[in-house]
């Protein structure tokens, strides 16, 4: 889980720069900013579009393709989907606890790559739940072949 929390990190660190850097609460601007960010991490022909030719998204895309590898070596582009979907889910928590202040959401990310658990555990519940799940159901992909 602790693998799957560090690539969480490396979306949110790459997508906070797409939210509004508005402090104070989540305004219309900081919603929508939120919600035009989650769009993107949901629809994969635009995300690829967006990590091609950025390094540092082309690297957090490489680190999800590790997550998303099953027993047989091949991305299974649901589970890649699944945790772009949950790397959103996660943004949303930490723009809601930021209030919408962008440089605030990029101290938490900085601090959460020393303290993954902590980050982890200042998720809602419903996101660590997800975490949970889907950490699951990879772990059973990925586990030795007999």
């Amino acid at each position: 889980m602790r693998r799957m929390i560090a690539v969480f990190l490396s979306i949110c660190l790459i997508s906070v720069a797409a939210v509004a850097a508005d402090s104070g609460g989540l305004s219309a601007p900081d919603l929508q900013a939120l919600r035009d960010t989650q769009e993107l991490l949901n629809d994969s022909s635009a995300r690829q579009k967006v990590i091609q030719g950025n390094a540092k998204a082309e690297a957090a895309d490489k680190k999800v393709d590790g997550v998303a590898k099953g027993n047989d070596g091949k991305i299974d582009q649901k589970t890649k989907d699944q945790v772009y979907q949950l790397s959103g889910d996660a943004l949303s928590d930490l723009a809601k606890q930021q209030g919408g202040d962008a440089d605030a959401m990029l101290k938490t990310i900085e601090k959460a790559q020393a303290d993954p658990e902590g980050f982890y555990n200042s998720l809602s519940p419903e996101t660590r739940e997800k975490v949970k799940a889907l950490s699951r159901e990879i772990s059973s992909q990925q586990s030795p072949v007999k």
